[in-house]
């Protein structure tokens, strides 16, 4: 069968998005690859298509027991032949998946990484005259001590070549910074392979950050403004969780608490309660979430800053898979860093320095005056043209700037006169005229030495911070980081682009002239065209009868309601008003199989309505 038959039959989409085309085209030629495509990207089916597409069995190694349950449950819904190994399952469950694997019945398997590694690779082994036509690894930055979820079973995989020559591999994942990326292509044996990079930019997320100074009554009053819609709110202790939540239901939400400390039994029902759309809210510790697939997330809350932009990222990015209108918000106090800098003491001092370069970027980008989304995605190498994104809270209120053009010019000349390279902090110290034993008497010898000493060491600080927001000087990541001039800082030192600063709070060293603002009060997202018109048709009779049908459907069945049919098929329904199976199957999300399952119960609810 044609791809865009298997397409339309099974998942029911007319096509593919563009980011996915190219992926699957390289691995259907059986190449192997590295895929950093932005959660809710859809990078699951860059290996699931192409599963049914060729002939053999295709082997995903997926993190967690809840992850796979929920894939191989979606996967069997569209009619896929799918099955999962873990810990999870019974010894009789086993051999019934093994017996599927013997007769070519399965074309796509999900196992944890330790039970690739469990007795000596005694799967592989098994697995090695069974047809693999490919591995895929999700959730890949998992193999690397750089990255923020690092697993050591993880680093087991790089045997995977030893037991299955020549069979490609496909590292997948939505978050991995350039030192990430690189220590997942060596484990992996990828080196010289494909890396597909997409953007990471999320345009449904509205991205802000708040003082926090009541946090219960500031979180309430935000929830209460998002009437039914779904969340996650995090929190930094397990205490904390169950007192939000307690707070929450209190104020008649439905609200649960998840952390660690539950029995394995208690998360897998407040999980599955959550999904199933029985809880609204659901208040954790990052414990949670990494394991959850639920596409209609309208908000994402974090009551404390996140230890890197990595896990802001990930965390943020559980809003809006369904590609609706979503939020982002941060309620932020300075003394969060303080508190996450002392879990650190106990590591090494590499480690530990690395984890607070990443920490202190997460605190700049809480800082920020200037575009959030642009600090986001430059944090992972990515520029974006615009200095305004027109949906974060910096960007919906106009700024009062000011022309930081000469001051831009003193840091870059600075930078360029140094012999190697050095942090911002004694970038400025030079300019400041610094009597410090950390400045060179080479270096109190530049002509650029104290010629900024109309700027505080502070405000010097903020304005480096702006400079590399905006792409005018780039600064590295890692244990060290440093700051370099890029094409940006050259035609600013020529006199041949202007730069923009945002005026900034006045610091308590700055002199009286130092750039200084008030911040305005933030702004909401705007909200597209798109958006209001979904809205509306959520708000139907219609759309509630065919949500309650859906969710009676799933409880039915034991299945979350977004796999019998997502919030964005329920509002095609609504438009589209579909009389007979014929013309069910030209709604997005209806496939043959959904269709011949579902069909039926949705377009009597549309029959009885019309």
């Amino acid at each position: 069968m044609q791809q865009s038959a298997i397409l339309k039959d099974i998942w029911g989409f007319d096509g593919l998005r563009p980011s996915q085309e190219p992926i699957i085209k390289h691995v259907l030629e059986n190449k192997s690859a590295l895929v950093l495509l932005p959660t809710g990207g859809g990078k699951s089916l860059c290996y699931q298509l192409p599963a049914m597409l060729q002939e053999g069995l295709t082997v995903v190694v997926s993190p967690l027991i809840a992850l796979m349950k929920d894939q191989v449950d979606d996967l069997r819904t569209h009619g896929v032949a799918a099955a999962f190994l873990n810990s999870s399952i019974s010894a009789e469950e086993t051999r019934a998946v093994a017996r599927q694997i013997n007769e070519n019945e399965l074309k796509l398997l999900y196992v944890s990484p330790e039970r690739i590694a469990a007795n000596d690779f005694q799967l592989l082994q098994w697995l090695q005259d069974k047809h693999v036509n490919r591995v895929a690894i999700d959730e890949a930055h998992c193999i690397s001590a750089w990255g923020h979820n690092f697993r050591p079973e993880y680093t087991q995989l790089n045997r995977l070549g030893e037991f299955l020559p020549g069979v490609p591999i496909l590292a997948l994942t939505a978050t991995a910074d350039e030192a990430t990326k690189e220590d997942i292509m060596n484990q992996l044996n990828l080196v010289g392979e494909r890396v597909f990079l997409n953007s990471f930019d999320r345009p449904n997320i509205h991205y802000s950050v708040r003082p926090r100074k009541k946090e219960k009554e500031q979180l309430l009053s935000y929830v209460q403004a998002q009437g039914n819609a779904t969340g996650i709110v995090y929190c930094l202790s397990r205490k904390k969780t169950e007192e939000i939540a307690q707070h929450l239901e209190e104020n008649g939400f439905r609200a649960t608490y998840y952390h660690a400390g539950l029995t394995a039994q208690e998360r897998e029902e407040r999980q599955g309660a959550f999904k199933n759309d029985d809880i609204q809210i659901i208040v954790a510790t990052i414990a949670f979430g990494m394991g959850i697939d639920k596409p209609n997330v309208r908000f994402v809350v974090h009551l404390n800053l996140p230890k890197n932009m990595e896990s802001y990222y990930q965390e943020t990015g559980r809003a809006g898979r369904d590609g609706e209108e979503s939020e982002a918000v941060l309620f932020y106090k300075s003394a969060d860093f303080s508190l996450l800098a002392g879990f650190f003491e106990n590591e090494s001092e590499d480690q530990k320095n690395l984890l607070l370069n990443k920490l202190r970027r997460m605190g700049d980008f809480a800082d920020a005056y200037t575009c959030r989304r642009k600090i986001l995605l430059q944090y992972f190498n990515e520029n974006r043209a615009s200095d305004s994104c027109g949906k974060c809270d910096n960007c919906d209120t106009p700024q009062r700037s000011w022309d930081g053009t000469e001051t831009a010019q003193k840091l870059f000349s600075t930078l360029a006169r140094l012999q190697y390279d050095y942090g911002l902090a004694h970038s400025v110290s030079i300019l400041r005229g610094s009597k410090s034993k950390k400045v060179t008497a080479a270096q109190q010898q530049l002509s650029t030495y104290g010629i900024g000493k109309e700027h505080s060491q502070s405000d010097w600080m903020e304005i480096g911070k702006q400079l590399i927001q905006l792409g005018f000087v780039e600064q590295s990541i890692g244990q060290y980081p440093v700051i370099r001039l890029n094409q940006r800082s050259w035609q600013v030192l020529r006199g041949e682009e202007r730069v923009e600063l945002v005026q900034f709070e006045a610091r308590p060293d700055a002199p009286a002239d130092a750039p200084s603002r008030s911040r305005s009060t933030r702004g909401r997202k705007s909200t597209s065209a798109d958006a209001a018109a979904s809205a509306k048709i959520k708000g139907t009779p219609l759309f509630e009868k065919l949500r309650t049908k859906r969710l009676e459907l799933s409880r039915k069945l034991g299945l979350p309601s977004f796999m019998i049919l997502s919030d964005k098929t329920l509002v095609a329904l609504c438009e589209a008003l579909p009389t007979d199976s014929k013309s069910l199957l030209d709604v997005h999300g209806f496939g043959k199989v959904k269709a011949k399952r579902f069909g039926e119960d949705f377009l009597e609810v549309i029959r009885d309505n019309s």
